[in-house]
């Protein structure tokens, strides 16, 4: 097993291993995302994506298994992930990027900072490093993932992030000059008229949207 999973991330194709690490739901979630797209040439689909799906059915193993396998088939792509809070970076987001690392062969695993909760992924034909950066988003922390450009922005449990509004100030720049995409994926809030059900609503309308 190790030796077939070392293979198929030095092919660094994103289809074989997706489809090694997702099940059924996600693989058919992640397909109706990329619609339109050309990932295996790092092209993301033109349009954002909501995801309205209850806890334990795996947003965040599926979105930090898309961010790394995209990361590493990729030079120079950035992404930004935005969990509810720190303790979810540091008990979700960080053991499961490091459960896919602990597959890759040792020289193409990226460098973690675990300070910063940023995975720099090893350069490709002198491109720039692709990078992962993590954080939570409430608590006074909605400006922590403020930067440069960003091709792809996961907003984990964002029904749940105390100031949307602010999150959405920080990252809708960030895409800009990439034509970059956010990804929306939450457990339904609390309360409806949390400022999240109107862009459920909008992508919904798009048919950029999956209910579990």
């Amino acid at each position: 097993r190790k030796a077939a999973l070392a293979s198929l991330w030095r092919r660094r194709l994103v289809w074989p291993l997706l489809e090694v690490y997702l099940d059924r739901d996600q693989l058919t979630d992640i397909r109706s995302f990329l619609n339109g797209a050309d990932v295996e040439r790092g092209i993301l689909p033109a349009d954002d994506w909501y995801d309205d799906i209850s806890r334990q059915r795996g947003k965040s193993w599926k979105w930090c298994t898309f961010a790394t396998v995209f990361s590493h088939c990729h030079a120079a792509k950035y992404t930004k992930y935005a969990a509810q809070l720190g303790t979810s970076v540091r008990s979700i987001i960080v053991p499961t990027i490091g459960r896919l690392v602990a597959d890759m062969p040792e020289e193409l695993r990226p460098a973690e900072d675990k300070t910063d909760h940023l995975w720099r992924f090893p350069s490709q034909g002198g491109k720039p490093q692709s990078e992962i950066k993590a954080a939570g988003m409430n608590n006074g922390h909605e400006s922590d993932l403020r930067g440069a450009a960003t091709h792809l922005f996961i907003k984990d449990e964002c029904g749940f992030y105390t100031d949307f509004p602010t999150v959405e100030e920080v990252s809708r720049p960030q895409l800009l000059t990439t034509h970059g995409v956010s990804v929306y994926a939450t457990t339904p809030p609390d309360s409806p008229g949390h400022p999240s059900a109107s862009v459920r609503e909008g992508l919904k309308a798009l048919g950029r949207y999956v209910h579990r």
